[in-house]
């Protein structure tokens, strides 16, 4: 069984992210919840709590051998994608293909058991994200197939050793000892049916964090869909039954403390409920 995880696959994330690399929690999202006042990234994407508005033109992204760019779009006619309206970023923070990574299954974290921040790191962020369950055996598969790979999606948690993350991109290192370290994947017990939630590009999810909402995520700010995910990583790996796959984060990632409880909903079902430690 594996676990892939999808970096930087919702806008607003992909800036807030630049400054929890370079500053720890001094970021747009934990400054404004401090002051309860919003905070503008340079895209012109404004940061209000944990909901986002975009105060910029909506440009296009066209994905190209050499990175992506940013266009004002008033149509989509030519073949370029044009993002959905909340996720519009500055396209120095957006990649032009998919950005994956792997974690072992000793990661996960199952039952709603605690979660034990480890010794060796100092800072321990959450990222809340839809988690799809592959039901089959498949490689290389084109992007109108990729609904066939599952049946149920759940919610998942991608704690983050900061610290060391930051200490790894400083020297050029891998990331596992940031991201693949024991219980980092925290998993809801419960998957939900698909058909029973609707379609999958239009899904709401929210983390609380002792009864405040930290993060707002819908599936429709993705900058990559899920089918397109699926389908972009099997061109690489094969996928076998039971594996999980984590689609991205959206903004209002951040630290946690011993004591906290983190709380998930996925269209108003709690998944997750479990206690820092």
């Amino acid at each position: 069984m594996k676990i892939i995880c999808i970096g930087r696959n919702y806008a607003a994330h992909a800036e807030e992210l630049n400054h929890l690399i370079r500053g720890g929690a001094e970021y747009p999202a934990e400054q404004s919840r401090q002051a309860g006042g919003g905070t503008e990234y340079p895209s012109g994407l404004r940061q209000i709590g944990s909901a986002t508005e975009c105060t910029a033109e909506l440009p296009r992204l066209n994905r190209n051998a050499t990175g992506c760019t940013a266009e004002p779009s008033p149509q989509a006619g030519d073949g370029a994608e044009t993002l959905p309206e909340r996720n519009r970023p500055g396209c120095g923070e957006c990649s032009p293909e998919p950005i994956w990574f792997l974690k072992p299954d000793t990661a996960l974290l199952r039952n709603n058991d605690p979660f034990y921040i480890p010794d060796f790191t100092q800072e321990v962020h959450y990222e809340c994200e839809l988690v799809v369950r592959i039901d089959r055996l498949a490689r290389h598969i084109a992007p109108r197939f990729a609904h066939r790979l599952y049946a149920e999606v759940g919610l998942g948690i991608d704690f983050t050793a900061r610290d060391l993350q930051r200490e790894a991109i400083a020297n050029g290192w891998p990331w596992e000892r940031a991201k693949g370290f024991a219980s980092s994947a925290a998993v809801a017990p419960q998957f939900v049916p698909v058909a029973e939630l609707g379609d999958i590009r239009q899904l709401h999810f929210t983390l609380e964090i002792n009864g405040e909402v930290r993060q707002r995520g819908y599936t429709g700010d993705m900058i990559f869909g899920v089918d397109e995910l699926l389908s972009h990583v099997s061109r690489y790996i094969t996928y076998r039954t039971g594996d999980l796959f984590f689609t991205g984060t959206p903004a209002g990632a951040g630290p946690v403390e011993r004591g906290d409880v983190l709380r998930a909903t996925l269209e108003g079902r709690e998944l997750l409920n479990f206690e820092i430690r």
